[in-house]
């Protein structure tokens, strides 16, 4: 019925509040509506308005004890640094911090 709405009118934002306030996060779909407005206010660059949201939906996970569906909110590793030389990741903790340079003798 949600999805079937959304199709429709292209309405996120109000699917994105209702999943928020019935705590609908631990399914997939749902999920991804919330992901979706959280994109477009990006986007829109209305970070304040993303923040509040963010802080609402956790601080209700919080009150109703709804562990497992705060994966939503993890956020996503955006920087893949790599060695220009050797192409190596340059992760913390990785093999590359643990192995010498190229032509470094130990």
């Amino acid at each position: 019925a949600a999805q079937g709405y959304i199709d429709r009118t292209a309405d996120v934002q109000s699917a994105s509040l209702l999943v928020g306030a019935c705590g609908l996060l631990s399914l997939a779909t749902p999920c991804r509506w919330l992901g979706l407005y959280r994109d477009l206010l990006n986007r829109w660059q209305l970070w304040h308005e993303r923040c509040a949201l963010d802080i609402a939906i956790s601080q209700r996970q919080r009150h109703a004890g709804d562990e497992g569906a705060k994966s939503w909110l993890r956020p996503l590793t955006q920087v893949h640094a790599r060695c220009s030389f050797c192409s190596t990741s340059l992760q913390t903790g990785g093999l590359a911090a643990r192995a010498p340079a190229r032509g470094v003798q130990p």
